[in-house]
């Protein structure tokens, strides 16, 4: 599904030939969508934005239960043949991709935490 929505989106060979890998990144792939609905009390863009934190709740919840979690986007996101294979409507959107498993290491065995002031620049 992937390999035929980068061809169609004309994505250069190197990205063609990456595609199909990109779900075996881990275990599970949860693809979060945000279903538009009428918007007469909540914009389409408040949809999104709860779409989105629930793609945020569900990694924190799988990580308080010991496993991994990173919540990908990248140009499959916005790829309309992708959303038209996942039988999306014009006006849906994928969020997120959840990718979920097992952690190669324990919490506290990976690289030290990163101090605030090293990417903070002002507040």
């Amino acid at each position: 599904m992937l390999e035929r929505a980068a061809l169609a989106a004309g994505h250069p060979p190197a990205i063609v030939a990456r595609a199909p890998r990109m779900p075996h990144r881990a275990p599970l792939v949860v693809i979060v969508a945000a279903r538009a609905r009428g918007r007469k009390i909540v914009s389409l863009f408040e949809q999104q934005l709860t779409a989105g934190c629930a793609v945020m709740a569900m990694q924190m919840a799988a990580v308080a239960q010991g496993f991994g979690g990173i919540w990908r986007s990248g140009w499959p996101m916005f790829d309309r043949s992708l959303h038209d294979a996942l039988e999306l409507a014009r006006d849906d959107q994928i969020v997120g991709f959840l990718y979920l498993g097992t952690p190669a290491s324990a919490p506290g065995e990976q690289s030290p935490p990163v101090e605030p002031e090293d990417f903070i620049r002002w507040l």
